[in-house]
């Protein structure tokens, strides 16, 4: 059975990880954290 990918926006992403928005942009840099996935062709 396919696993199922949840995506959450990134305001809800903060409440989960209890981590500031610049954190998050940080540790993506860095690539601690999950880059964002691109939904559609724009």
């Amino acid at each position: 059975m396919a696993e199922e990918i949840a995506l959450l926006p990134l305001k809800e992403v903060k409440l989960c990880a209890g981590l500031s928005t610049a954190t998050v942009y940080r540790m993506m840099a860095k690539d601690a954290f999950p880059k964002p996935r691109k939904i559609g062709a724009k």
